[in-house]
């Protein structure tokens, strides 16, 4: 499902870039200007040029994901919250931009998760309303088993001035987490309040948490040159986030699954390049984004008997934030 999602992604923006394509006879682009551009090759195509570029990098990434499970039928207090974070994480970035015309920049990149990073999650129980926690554990093995992030998306430069320009964005980006908590130690409340302490086994699976963004945005960019470097940034956002997310509890035998309504979202990158030479230079970035809690029902599953509940209205809320600070190498073709 994920391949498909991300193979039906690329042939649409391929469609795009051949429509655009067709009609870049209209709009003529002059060999003077392309020849500044940095790290880019060109592709001449009916007496237009076509500016490429393209880019390879690593990023560190940390952050962390919440879920939330809340007593909707009733007052709407937090009855858990398991906090699920991201440490260490080193990703793979590959991207290439193309230019068809002197108003129009097709962009695309994905980061891929690299190492398991160094994460950890807490699961907090509130079963008493206005009373502290009642259950707690902690889990420090706890791995990233997925990590992946894509952005498509489309710049039209509005507004130059000298050798800054600004630029208005529409795109779709992609977020999809998944952990895997092993071990951990814990504290309940059986008779008593937190009267029971204990640990789990080292390498037993005790919970697998999945965590899909899909994100329609709009965003402003801006990329300003100076000599030998290029400033650039920008800021997305978008109130139309379609959020899914899976919660397995292996011990309990239980499949959580939500539906969310929809969420919003907001990121901002800045970055700065050095150009070596006119095919080679290194950009140095760094990226913010934040998921805001969206809430929606949720249905539980007993994967022993198969047996479920449904649970309407805000029963269940998800987050995210994560920030990233990456290095590139941008190449011409």
């Amino acid at each position: 499902m994920k391949s498909k999602k991300i193979l039906s992604a690329t042939y649409f923006w391929s469609s795009v870039l051949a429509a655009v394509l067709a009609v870049s006879g209209a709009a003529p682009i002059f060999a003077a200007e392309s020849v500044r551009m940095e790290n880019q090759a060109t592709v001449q195509i009916n007496k237009n040029v076509i500016i490429v570029s393209g880019h390879v990098g690593a990023g560190y990434l940390s952050g962390e994901s919440t879920e939330s499970v809340y007593n909707a039928a009733s007052s709407g207090y937090k009855l858990s919250e398991l906090t699920w974070r991201l440490r260490d994480v080193f990703m793979f970035n590959a991207g290439v931009s193309v230019q068809p015309t002197t108003w129009l920049k097709l962009h695309g990149d994905i980061w891929v998760k690299v190492n398991d990073g160094n994460g950890s999650m807490d699961d907090y129980d509130w079963f008493v309303e206005g009373w502290d926690w009642t259950h707690w554990s902690h889990h420090n093995n706890v791995e990233l088993s997925e990590g992946l992030m894509y952005d498509l998306n489309a710049e039209f430069p509005f507004y130059r001035f000298d050798k800054t320009t600004f630029s208005a964005l529409i795109g779709y980006k992609h977020d999809h987490w998944e952990w895997k908590a092993r071990g951990g130690s814990y504290i309940y409340s059986t008779y008593a309040l937190r009267d029971t302490v204990g640990t789990f086994p080292d390498n037993e699976l005790v919970i697998t948490y999945e965590q899909t963004f899909g994100v329609p945005y709009v965003g402003l960019a801006f990329d300003a040159r100076l000599e030998k470097v290029t400033l650039t940034g920008r800021l997305i956002g978008s109130t139309l986030v379609k959020v899914e997310d899976v919660d397995h509890h292996h011990l309990r035998n239980l499949l959580i699954e939500n539906d969310f309504d929809t969420g919003s979202m907001v990121s901002f990158d800045l970055g700065g390049s050095y150009n070596f030479t006119d095919q080679f230079s290194l950009l140095a970035a760094y990226h913010y984004q934040i998921y805001y809690e969206t809430k929606g029902s949720t249905k539980i599953t007993d994967l022993l008997t198969g047996e479920t509940q449904n649970f309407p209205g805000d029963a269940m809320g998800t987050d995210h934030q994560s920030n990233m600070i990456s290095l590139s190498l941008r190449y011409t073709f």
